[in-house]
């Protein structure tokens, strides 16, 4: 049996030269990321193992992964409230409450069948869910944050 090699979260240069390479342990197949600027913390949707990679964007090191459920997907940021959302075709979408070093799952809510994917606009910080089957039709999902519990 192949043994996977690490994912691994790749900075490039703007000529698009590699500057960086951080492996990313216990993250089968990388998927969505989501940059939390500020905290200086970047999230990677690993799919086929239900985690979360933390990396710490200024040691450039995974400092921590989060267990999120079946089928990570699309990641989406609000820096006004310093949480993350993950949103996943298997399972509920999961907030995350991100901070300066590190990150850590603070509750979650099914949105509807399907929802992988995610936005979330950072001055209302309404998020949106794109469902692509209710009832026969593709619909939008506007959810305010406190519609998306968070257990603390």
């Amino acid at each position: 049996m192949a043994v996977t090699p690490p994912a691994k979260l790749v900075a490039l240069t703007r000529t698009g030269a590699v500057a960086k390479t951080i492996e990313l342990h216990d993250c089968k197949g990388a998927h969505g990321v989501a940059v939390a600027d500020q905290e200086r913390i970047a999230l990677v949707a690993c799919e086929q193992n239900g985690t979360v990679a933390v990396v710490d964007l200024t040691t450039a090191k995974q400092v921590r992964v989060l267990k999120v459920g079946a089928g990570p997907d699309v990641l989406a940021f609000d820096p006004g409230l310093h949480r993350a959302y993950v949103a996943a075709e298997d399972g509920p979408t999961i907030v995350i409450d991100v901070r300066p070093g590190g990150a850590t799952v603070i509750g979650g809510v099914s949105v509807g069948p399907n929802a992988h994917t995610v936005a979330v606009d950072p001055t209302t910080h309404l998020l949106y869910f794109a469902l692509h089957d209710v009832n026969g039709h593709a619909v939008i999902r506007v959810m305010r944050p406190h519609d998306v519990p968070a257990a603390r």
